[in-house]
């Protein structure tokens, strides 16, 4: 999700260390994201074996309501945004980039790590049928991890924000070819289906309303109370 006014930098020069740090790997989604905040104490095995596997995330609306509910998530680790390090995928459109917006409004250091080496981690640390929302929350926030404490390069690059107001023009108006596109082929694909076809071309019925009983029946009470006086004198 590179815009004129989000720059993914080729710099991947690192701050120096903070000893609080704390890793955070967000899913992306439509309506929801998922967040995995990992503290670096979660990565030592001598103390906390796998700990980072078992780190407790959190499901936020993709709203400013939602984004507010992550700050205060963030907040029970650090309150210093200095402190973080976030990972995510580039992707999501504008739901995605109202995200990132946020983050880098409030201080935190973002990066993009590319979705096929995600994928690719994912298969070599838990196997092919382990795809989750927390899952790959957690495992972005350790590739975040690995990247600053080993070098590991996971394809990753820092984001930055020149102008959040362009950004957001520019990945609507992409939002909406790609919606207008899938109109299209929604319309014509239903055009092109047979049984649409003979489901809109057959002719519709009228349901006849029940017999009417022999002349002689009228006069008894069970037949009078079946059909109304109005319906057998029509």
């Amino acid at each position: 999700m590179t815009t004129s006014a989000i720059i993914v930098s080729t710099n991947t020069q690192d701050p120096p260390l903070r000893p609080e740090r704390v890793y955070v790997g967000i899913d992306l989604g439509y309506r929801e994201h998922v967040a995995a905040a990992t503290p670096l104490a979660a990565f030592n095995p001598q103390h906390r074996p796998e700990g980072w596997k078992r780190v407790k995330t959190l499901k936020f609306t993709s709203d400013a309501s939602g984004y507010q509910r992550l700050k205060r998530y963030l907040d029970r680790l650090s309150v210093d945004s200095a402190d973080f390090l976030v990972l995510l995928e580039p992707t999501g459109g504008y739901y995605g980039l109202s995200l990132i917006l946020f983050l880098l409004g409030k201080g935190y250091r973002v990066l993009q790590v590319d979705n096929r080496t995600v994928k690719e981690y994912r298969e070599k640390v838990f196997g092919l049928e382990t795809k989750t929302d927390d899952v790959d929350a957690r495992l972005m926030a350790r590739m975040g991890f690995l990247h600053e404490m080993v070098g590991e390069e996971f394809s990753i690059q820092p984001v930055h924000l020149v102008d959040g107001d362009a950004a957001a023009l520019r990945v609507m108006v992409r939002d909406l070819e790609k919606l207008t596109r899938e109109i299209t082929r929604a319309a014509t694909n239903s055009n092109r289906s047979p049984r649409l076809r003979s489901q809109s071309s057959r002719p519709s019925f009228v349901t006849r309303p029940p017999a009417l009983p022999p002349a002689h029946c009228w006069r008894t009470s069970r037949h009078r109370k079946r059909w109304p006086r109005q319906t057998l004198t029509r």
